[in-house]
């Protein structure tokens, strides 16, 4: 199968994605612009920086990307010092919880923190333990949005129903004089009508130490991990940003071949995304990855037009994603689970109480 025809820009990004970081990027010629423009959209500077020669560089384009970088990794490190401040304080509180994507992705995929770039602060909280956790929180100064805001001082049965459909919510720091600083906390790992079922009750079982900076945080086997790279980014995501890929290149470089494959392979039928696993893997060696003989064997597909129509042109969300979320989990599904998608979305639309209110908050923001 012949490689997907791509724009000079993106290729260039692609490469940098799929091969270890600080490995020299291709000379071929690049509109700068375009290219500073892609990966600053797809979440992949500090990677594409780490690539370049500043003697074959561009001096603007060396120095803005530098610049750039330098401010992601101040970033970074603030947000782990923070991450490992919730974590510590949370725990002297009896409540658990898990560290996820962001701050650990970041050391535990590329050994440097500073080559990835972050979002927001994540945390897994069980769902037995979630009032106890907001409410620590909200004495530390991190609010919900105003959205979630909203919803949660509804009526009871509002706040009911969205803590029965929903998965995070949104936390902004208050404190003056402090950077902005948005902590997600997690009760699942998407939402319910996706049906990813990673219950909270594997989530001890599975769960191992990472050291941190100067602390440690506990999240999950390698192999669970890679189960949430595939949910949150392919599942979820649909593989929106290059960020995505690298980070799943990232894995198999660095675990790949200590990964217990059957484990994950067993495991992901189970959830009913062995398909997703698979086609993951495929995008990858679709797009040049150089495999290796431990990886999973896996064969080579051509990329849709649409994904790469929306790599290229940087698409904008949909406002509403339920329409694309469910389409593509009838897409990439096993089986049992496609219908299992379809009748969870049809018990979300029969929420009304809950989506009368959401429409309310939205008509109030419109109007």
């Amino acid at each position: 199968m012949s490689k997907p025809v791509l724009s000079p820009e993106l290729s260039r990004l692609v490469q940098v994605c799929l091969q270890p970081p600080g490995a020299a990027g291709a000379a071929t010629p690049v509109d700068s612009e375009r290219l500073l423009a892609l990966a600053s959209w797809h979440g992949v500077r500090p990677l594409l920086f780490s690539s370049l020669r500043a003697e074959s560089t561009p001096a603007s384009v060396y120095t803005h990307l530098q610049t750039e970088c330098q401010e992601i990794a101040v970033a970074n490190l603030l947000q782990t010092r923070e991450l490992l401040r919730l974590v510590q304080r949370l725990a002297s509180h009896q409540v658990p919880s898990y560290a996820y994507k962001g701050s650990l992705w970041a050391s535990w995929l590329y050994g440097n923190q500073s080559l990835r770039e972050q979002g927001d602060i994540d945390l897994l909280v069980p769902r037995p333990y979630l009032d106890q956790a907001l409410a620590l929180l909200t004495q530390d100064g991190y609010l919900p949005d105003a959205y979630r805001q909203y919803l949660l001082e509804r009526k009871p049965g509002v706040k009911a129903a969205f803590l029965r459909t929903d998965y995070h919510i949104p936390l902004v720091w208050q404190r003056a004089a402090a950077p902005e600083s948005v902590l997600e906390v997690h009760w699942r790992v998407a939402y319910p009508r996706l049906c990813f079922e990673f219950p909270e009750q594997e989530w001890e079982a599975m769960a191992e130490d990472y050291p941190l900076q100067k602390g440690t945080v506990t999240s999950f086997r390698k192999e669970y991990q890679l189960l949430l790279i595939i949910t949150h980014h392919g599942g979820k995501e649909q593989w929106l940003r290059l960020k995505y890929l690298a980070d799943l290149a990232a894995y198999l470089r660095r675990y790949g071949a200590q990964t217990d494959w059957a484990w994950v392979g067993t495991w992901a039928r189970r959830k009913g995304m062995y398909s997703l696993l698979q086609g993951s893997l495929a995008l990858l060696k679709s797009l040049g990855m150089e495999w290796n003989a431990a990886w999973p064997e896996t064969e080579a597909k051509p990329l849709s037009a649409a994904q790469l129509q929306s790599w290229e042109s940087m698409a904008a969300l949909p406002e509403n994603s339920t329409w694309p979320y469910l389409r593509h989990a009838l897409q990439t599904r096993d089986g049992a689970h496609r219908l299992k998608v379809l009748l969870a979305h049809a018990r979300y639309a029969s929420e009304w109480y809950l989506l009368y209110h959401k429409a309310l908050w939205y008509r109030q923001g419109t109007s």
